[in-house]
């Protein structure tokens, strides 16, 4: 049901052409306007919702949930929906950050959470066009997508290495794939001038 709502909303984007994506702050708030249409009456949709009020205690590697969603009738059941629109500055820095979505994601499944997804949208080629270096960060976005597999400090560049440790910095259950769309062709920026945008969907 989320998953197929997440898609749509995808769909409601590329129709509408008054709908103006400018950071992530806009992009969730117009999905989770969407998602309350959606869903109807049978969700709690809450925004930059502390993982505390949900009862988990451990620190997690963050520590809000961009969208968190609830089914009224029956509480436990629980989403998060993380999202990214990056516009192509600090781009290591991003593509690392889908790698702390993905393990928060999986935290939180290990807490109780049904599922989890993350939205990543941008107009910026670089992130399926080019190679920025031999940094295996770098090789989990290519023109085809995203995969995203356990990562290791030898894996990020030197100013994303926390520790010289050389136990994984992110150690996942299991690999991820997720394919690009083509998303607001055409769509024009602040400027005027015309953006292509491209997007891809993960669930966890």
């Amino acid at each position: 049901m989320i998953k197929q709502a997440l898609s749509d909303f995808i769909v409601h984007i590329n129709c509408d052409r008054e709908v103006e994506l400018y950071n992530e702050a806009g992009l969730q708030h117009e999905m989770a306007l969407f998602l309350r249409k959606a869903l109807g009456k049978d969700f709690t949709i809450r925004l930059e919702y502390p993982i505390g009020k949900v009862g988990i205690k451990e620190k997690l590697v963050k520590k809000e949930m961009d969208i968190y969603l609830s089914r009224k009738d029956k509480p436990s059941e629980q989403y998060c929906i993380e999202l990214k629109l990056p516009y192509g500055r600090s781009i290591p820095r991003r593509m690392f950050q889908v790698h702390e979505d993905v393990f928060f994601l999986e935290q939180l499944k290990s807490k109780g959470f049904k599922k989890g997804f993350i939205f990543f949208t941008t107009p910026a080629k670089t992130f399926w066009r080019e190679d920025l270096g031999p940094a295996k960060l770098y090789h989990a976005f290519t023109h085809r997508g995203l995969k995203i597999e356990t990562l290791f400090n030898e894996d990020v560049p030197p100013f994303l290495r926390k520790t010289q440790s050389v136990d994984p910095i992110f150690q996942y259950r299991k690999s991820y794939k997720a394919v690009w769309q083509d998303f607001k062709l055409g769509h024009l920026n602040s400027k005027g001038n015309a953006e292509d945008w491209k997007c891809w969907l993960l669930e966890v």
